[in-house]
């Protein structure tokens, strides 16, 4: 549902004080180290999650999950978009306009340039 200036329904108070999001209770628990017995390198949740994760991708291969390390590690791999038009190339236009301050009463003080980017065809 769109925003709309001055709707009834929009929570102007905010958040209500003393409420917490699901995002902050996570890391809140993450950063505990378990009290259960089996834990006996008094890990936190979240190395135990990091663990996991680690051995889902390396000792299982799990490809899916080693996509996922790599992307959180190095950042997703950049993805070139195509900016034309069915292989069109798009003309860019840029005006320059410049009034010399000792000039503003003259009218014709405007200069105006066209131009139109270089495509190297070789590289795409």
């Amino acid at each position: 549902m769109p925003f709309v200036k001055g709707d009834v329904n929009i929570n102007r108070g905010g958040r209500p004080e003393g409420s917490i999001s699901v995002v902050s209770a996570l890391k809140r628990e993450l950063a505990k180290i378990p009290k259960d017995q089996t834990n006996k390198e008094k890990k936190t949740h979240m190395e135990m999650l990091i663990d996991a994760i680690l051995e889902k991708g390396i000792k299982e291969k799990d490809v899916s999950m080693i996509k996922d390390i790599v992307d959180r590690v190095d950042g997703k791999a950049q993805q070139s978009i195509d900016h034309t038009t069915d292989g069109e190339k798009i003309e860019t236009v840029v005006e320059f306009n410049y009034i010399n301050p000792n000039d503003r009463d003259k009218t014709n003080t405007k200069a105006t340039t066209k131009a139109t980017p270089s495509v190297d065809k070789t590289t795409g």
